[in-house]
């Protein structure tokens, strides 16, 4: 019985320990309030906090793209860590394992032979194609394409319980509730 209780105490604050990073009790209106929720509701649960401030935030809306680069010469250039590559050499963008863009010798096109005369690579086909026809690239790395990008505010509020606890940091974007610390 005691070993029990002593297990049901642990999971109970390991439940506790759990959700302090996504939701916040208010004191003054014994209830708590969750990551997703507008300021309005949390000024209204918790008040006003003891300190707050505001800063432009861009949000941006991104999808990964995966690049293989094949026959890589060293006139391509290499700035930040990642390789654009120029003459001499075919470029290839994947998303979701499609061709969704074909360079050869740094020129856009919709098709090429670069790895076999028999068969062409084409936009739309499958990584599993191009690796077919032109086995492994001499490179490969992810990229991140921003598909669009708004100014938005960042608000952040900081709720002092009292003297002895280290204060609570909540940060909202575009109006909601992000990040509890």
């Amino acid at each position: 019985m005691k070993q029990q209780l002593i297990i049901t105490f642990l999971l109970s604050i390991v439940c506790v320990l759990a959700n302090a990073d996504t939701q916040f009790f208010c004191q003054e209106s014994n209830q708590y309030v969750n990551l997703g929720d507008s300021i309005a509701t949390v000024k209204a649960e918790c008040g006003a906090p003891s300190a707050s401030s505001i800063e432009p935030y861009r949000m941006e809306k991104t999808r990964k793209v995966n690049q293989w680069i094949y026959n890589y010469q060293p006139n391509s250039v290499i700035r930040f860590g990642k390789i654009n590559a120029k003459k001499g050499s075919l470029t290839i963008n994947f998303i979701n394992n499609k061709i969704v863009q074909i360079f050869v010798h740094g020129k856009a096109v919709s098709s090429t032979h670069f790895c076999s005369e028999n068969m062409a690579i084409h936009l739309g086909d499958t990584n599993l194609t191009v690796y077919q026809l032109c086995n492994n690239p001499t490179i490969r790395q992810q990229k991140k394409e921003i598909l669009s990008s708004t100014k938005v505010e960042k608000v952040t509020w900081r709720y002092q319980t009292n003297e002895y606890i280290k204060p609570t940091t909540m940060i909202f974007i575009d109006g909601k509730l992000t990040s509890i610390n």
